[in-house]
Formats: structure tokens, sequence, C-alpha cells
């Protein structure tokens, strides 16, 4: 049980951290409301629990040892964070918009950002040999998914009274430009780790 409480107490904090896993969240939850975090919020959970699954079965440490595997994972993620601040960076004022995202898409891309995110990798390989010999696979898998689902509300919940706030004057621009900006620095650490 003492691991199960030291996993789910190191995981969330490290998952609740601003990064990009939430930065997606949190941006979504912006332009388009509460609502469009759920798939993206799913395709990140689905590429949680595959990277704990694999890391607890081993397959991280091969991922260690094949270091151009690992830069290639690196640089997608890098390239991923880069056009998602292009797109931010250019986006003009934000508005409130209703548009419904097709799901199943949604859920895809957050899926590939997710598995292409190296921060989760390096925590998942560091902390899984101590866990995987005295706890079960599935109740991890359990503590990251309940653990994710919050932290959506969360940053969900942050969205609500910060949309109001972008609406006024040039308040949605300089939101877009720092979160690329914020993209960006998160890229070039994506890339340098």
């Amino acid at each position: 049980m003492d691991t199960y409480l030291l996993f789910a107490i190191t995981w969330f904090a490290a998952a609740a951290t601003p990064g990009g896993d939430t930065m997606l969240l949190l941006g979504k939850s912006l332009a388009n409301g509460w609502k469009s975090t759920i798939p993206y919020s799913l395709g990140i959970i689905i590429a949680k629990v595959g990277m704990i699954t694999l890391t607890y079965l081993g397959v991280g440490v091969l991922l260690l040892h094949a270091p151009v595997a690992f830069t290639a994972l690196k640089l997608i993620g890098a390239a991923f964070l880069l056009w998602q601040a292009w797109r931010m960076w250019i986006a003009g004022r934000a508005e409130i918009k209703t548009r419904n995202e097709p799901f199943l898409p949604a859920v895809g891309t957050a899926i590939l950002y997710g598995a292409a995110n190296p921060q989760p990798w390096m925590f998942y390989i560091s902390v899984m040999p101590q866990v995987a010999g005295k706890t079960e696979l599935w109740i991890l898998n359990l503590i990251v998914t309940i653990g994710f689902a919050l932290i959506t509300a969360f940053y969900a919940g942050l969205a609500v009274p910060i949309r109001r706030w972008m609406l006024q004057g040039n308040n949605g621009i300089w939101l877009n430009r720092t979160v690329a900006v914020l993209f960006v620095a998160l890229a070039i650490t994506f890339v340098i780790r």
C-alpha cells in the first residue's frame, strides 16, 4: 500500500505542474469551452496508460538504450509543440467558440501528443523499476486515469474565468502569444533534455 501511495503522490505532483499536456487542455478549454477537453484528456490518458504499461514491462529500458529512437521521440514532440506555438501566435484575437471538434480525431491527436512528450517517458522510466515488483499494473493505470481526470477538471475549471477576460481588448492576443512562447520553451526543453 505504501508503494501505491508514494507512486500516486509522486505522479500527481509531476503531472499537475504545468507542462505540455496541461497547456494543451487549458488551451482547448479556453478556446472551445470545458467540454472540448474531454477527447484530449482521454487521448492523453490513453498515452499515459500505454507509457506506464510499456515501462512496467521493461520497454522503457530499451528506449534508453536506443538513443536514436529517443531522440526521434523528442524531435517529434518538439515539432508538434512548435506547430502549436505557430498556430497560437497567428491566431489573432481570441474568441469564445462553440464549434464541435470531431471526437475521434481529437483523441488521436492527444494520443500522439501525449506519446511524443519525453517528460512523462523520463518519469516512468525512472519510477517504474522502483514500483514494478511491488505493484499491480492495473492499479497504477487506475491511479493515473483518475488522477489525470482530476487534473483535467482543474485546468478546464481554471479556464472558465479566464475566457471572459480574454475577450477584453487585446488580452486574447497576448494570452495566445504567451502560450505560444511557452510552447516554444517546452519544445526547446524537449530537445535539450
